[in-house]
């Protein structure tokens, strides 16, 4: 799934030259060494590098950091100030407190506030080291507001804090690499995090407008993903940010965003790995040409989550993540004996006693797939969806695309839902589950799906008039056609009808949807070769009626 991730890396690293924005310019260009910083990785440099800051930001223009290590506490940042660093690094010193942020916008004095959108603030070839090992404990979340860089505006007034990032690496922290909050206009343009605990962006405030290209985070320690998590509210009292992705690689995972209030997220070029996680209530989210590793059928993360209006165009969703236990110096509990469940896409569309009602998540021309880490015990869907009521009106579609061989079910609705299927290629075990119960109804409609190399065609556990199972344009071998129930099929409601190739005549033995055709391979003259389904049957008590015979 990840050998393009290498062709990605070569490229980020052609990127990361000299930007656009380290052209020259009439503005005052100044060293951090003229107010007395050393960068010799010893002595602190805050205090110097606190006058050179508020020197330029009198006026505007570039700051330079000469190559070297500085030691950095906290400063505050203006705007209006391009802070220039190829070669030099910010380092924190050990064991600073929980909102000792390296570099942040957000220090009384110096947030931006105005009617108008700021003077840009830019922040050029700096590497960020938050010196994690010398921090002391942070992994309960003891120092997570101790951000290497943050970026924020006063949500008092509609002013955003404009701002550009470049070409800068966030290493080795307690908390955010870079931390994005209230009210802010920012690009993040070939820049790098490795082993920063909480993400390597993370983006928390409303109000906001962010663009990301070419991005990558890693980390043996820690992933450090992207982390969207909007709990801030901007300047308009609500939690609406847009967001824009070009070009990222999590080659260690970790692909949260967490959206709501009218957001608008649009995403390409995306390579991530396990963990994976989206929520998009009352947001409209679009991805396209991107890969995602998906973990274990879980409850909190590997989920889809009040999707709202989410479209995924030409993905690929891989369950990603290995069957094995972790190694263990006691003997494993019997309850970690039990085969895994895994889903490359796991959907939630209300949860507790919340009724979102008319929410839609598409695939358009997407591809799903099972790891090679995946025990043959264990088992695998490509596509399960949580309980749901049909009258709700959200529904989930499938347009084109494939599902590989190695699923053992395809599209599994658990307790009810609405499921448009159409032009998709599937060669799971079980294509469909369609279950439903009192209360929660399928309404499914199937068209012009490829089914190949399935053991059966459905499972349909249970039946009752208000479910609605639509086909069109369906045809498949009599070898595959087998329905699975538990309670029976003949009370659903059946629209359209498959078409089966059969090489004998029905019987009642056969199992039909009621409305579908089965046709003889091989006809014989004086013979019926077409019949109809008159009453559905799985395995006994179907029903056939002769529609058609050769003269």
């Amino acid at each position: 799934m990840f050998r393009s991730l290498v062709l990605l890396a070569a490229a980020l690293s052609v990127l990361a030259s000299i930007s656009p924005e380290a052209a020259a310019s009439d503005s005052p260009f100044v060293s951090v060494k003229d107010f007395g910083a050393l960068g010799d990785g010893s002595a602190d440099d805050t205090v110097a590098i606190q006058k050179a800051i508020d020197s330029v930001g009198e006026t505007g223009g570039t700051l330079h950091f000469p190559a070297g290590t500085y030691i950095v506490t906290s400063v505050g940042l203006r705007s209006g100030v391009r802070y220039l660093g190829y070669g030099a690094t910010i380092k924190r010193p050990p064991n600073q407190g929980k909102w000792v942020r390296t570099f942040t916008a957000a220090m009384d004095g110096y947030a931006y506030s105005g009617e108008k959108d700021s003077p840009l603030l830019t922040i050029e070839g700096l590497t960020f080291d938050g010196s994690l090992s010398e921090q002391g404990d942070y992994r309960k979340y003891q120092l997570e507001q101790a951000h290497l860089v943050f970026l924020s505006a006063q949500r008092e007034s509609p002013g955003r804090l404009r701002a550009r990032v470049i070409n800068c690496q966030f290493q080795d922290n307690v908390a955010d690499g870079l931390s994005l909050y209230t009210n802010v206009d920012v690009v993040v343009s070939n820049c790098s995090a490795r082993d920063c605990f909480r993400g390597g962006i993370t983006i928390t405030g409303g109000g906001s407008r962010i663009q990301i290209d070419n991005f990558m985070a890693q980390g043996k320690t820690h992933a450090s993903g992207i982390d969207v998590e909007v709990d801030g509210a901007g300047f308009d009292g609500r939690h609406r940010i847009e967001l824009t992705i070009n070009g990222m690689m999590l080659p260690d995972g970790d692909f949260d965003i967490a959206v709501s209030d009218d957001s608008v997220v649009l995403g390409s070029n995306i390579i991530a790995r396990a963990p994976f996680y989206l929520h998009a209530r009352d947001s409209s989210v679009r991805i396209s040409n991107s890969q995602f590793g998906v973990g274990r059928h879980s409850g909190y993360s590997n989920r889809i989550v009040y999707p709202g209006d989410v479209v995924f165009n030409n993905c690929r969703f891989e369950i990603d993540g290995d069957s094995a236990p972790a190694p263990r110096l006691e003997p494993e509990p019997e309850a970690e004996k039990k085969p895994g469940l895994w889903s490359a896409v796991h959907v939630y569309w209300n949860i507790g006693d919340s009724k979102q009602s008319g929410q839609r998540l598409r695939f358009v021309d997407c591809d799903f797939h099972v790891g090679d880490k995946i025990a043959e015990t264990d088992t695998t869907y490509a596509v399960y969806t949580e309980g749901d009521h049909a009258e709700q009106r959200n529904r989930i579609e499938l347009s084109g695309g494939r599902i590989d061989s190695a699923f053992d079910y395809g599209v599994n609705l658990f307790q009810g839902g609405t499921l448009r299927l159409k032009g998709a290629e599937i060669g799971a075990a079980t294509p469909f589950r369609l279950g439903a119960a009192e209360g929660w109804h399928v309404d499914a409609i199937i068209d012009g799906i490829s089914v190949i190399g399935a053991d059966r065609y459905a499972e349909i556990p249970t039946h009752a008039k208000e479910n609605r199972i639509a086909h069109h344009n369906v045809v498949l071998d009599e070898s595959i056609n087998e329905l699975v129930t538990r309670y029976g099929i003949a009370n659903n409601a059946y629209v359209g009808g498959r078409v089966i190739q059969g090489s004998q005549d029905p019987t009642a033995a056969t199992h039909g949807l009621l409305g579908d055709a089965y046709r003889l391979k091989v006809p014989i003259a004086g013979k019926p070769f077409e019949w109809i389904c008159t009453r559905s049957g799985a395995g006994s008590g179907a029903e056939w009626r002769v529609v058609a015979r050769i003269e």
